[in-house]
C-alpha cells in the first residue's frame, strides 16, 4: 500500500497538468510508496491523454473523470479513491520540489500532526490579478 496519495484536481489545463506530473516524477521518494490520482472535472482538452501518458511513470496511478465541474468535486472524488492514510491535495499548477513527499512523510511521523501545509507558489498562465498582491507576504 502507498504511504501518500496525491490528489490533483484539474479542468482543461492539460499542459499545466503535464508539468505538475513531471515534477512529481522527479521526487526523491520511492514511487512504489506514492499514489497519484488525477481527478478531472469535465475537461474537454487533452487532459485525459496527458494523464494516461504518466500511467507508466507511477505504479499507483488513477485517472478519474467527473462531468461535474468544481475543485471540491475533484478533491472529494480523489479522496474517495485514495488508498493511503496521508492524502495531499494539490492543483495542476503546483510544482512540488524533489523532497516534498519525503517531507510529508517525515511530518506525519509525528502522531500529533493531523494536518499540514507548506509554501505554495502557483504558476499563473497570465499576470496575477491585482487582488492576489494582498494575499502574498513579501519575501525578506
Amino acid at each position: 500500500m502507498s504511504k501518500i496519495s496525491v490528489v490533483i484536481a484539474t479542468h482543461n489545463r492539460a499542459q499545466s497538468l503535464a508539468k505538475c506530473l513531471a515534477a512529481l516524477a522527479k521526487f526523491d521518494y520511492p514511487m512504489s510508496e506514492l499514489e497519484v490520482i488525477v481527478s478531472d472535472n469535465a475537461s474537454s482538452d487533452a487532459t485525459e491523454a496527458v494523464a494516461e501518458g504518466f500511467k507508466k511513470v507511477f505504479p499507483n496511478f488513477a485517472y478519474l473523470f467527473d462531468p461535474r465541474p468544481g475543485q471540491l468535486v475533484g478533491w472529494h472524488r480523489g479522496l474517495a479513491a485514495a488508498k493511503s492514510e496521508i492524502v495531499a491535495f494539490i492543483d495542476d499548477d503546483i510544482r512540488p520540489i524533489r523532497s516534498w513527499a519525503s517531507a510529508i512523510e517525515e511530518t506525519f511521523n509525528d502522531a500529533a500532526i493531523g494536518l499540514a501545509t507548506g509554501k505554495i507558489i502557483p504558476e499563473f498562465l497570465e499576470s496575477p490579478p491585482d487582488w492576489h498582491q494582498h494575499l502574498v507576504r513579501p519575501h525578506k
